[in-house]
């Protein structure tokens, strides 16, 4: 068993270029997910920030002032469909 992992660990004559290349990958990899926290952080505070001041977020609007607007718009998707089904011709 220890012969076949010592052979297949033996990177050959690349093995330095072979683990720069993990090395690299793994550092460009955790530099993404610090930057990505980072941004989140960034974009909460952010937002934070916003609601503080009484700016709200429009995804949470859509439930209150854009439901009748939603409804008149399915509505009339809906009516251009029953047109043609009456219609078979057009």
């Amino acid at each position: 068993m220890i012969e076949f992992m010592i052979e297949f660990l033996d990177l050959g004559p690349h093995w330095g270029f072979i683990v720069a290349c993990y090395i690299v990958t793994i550092g460009v990899i955790g530099a993404l997910f610090v930057w990505i926290r980072a941004d989140q952080t960034s974009l909460r505070s952010r937002l934070a920030t916003l609601e503080a001041q009484g700016i709200r977020r429009r995804s949470t609007q859509g439930a209150t002032s854009g439901g009748a607007h939603e409804g008149a718009r399915q509505g009339a998707h809906r009516g251009a469909a029953t047109a043609t089904a009456k219609d078979p011709d057009a």
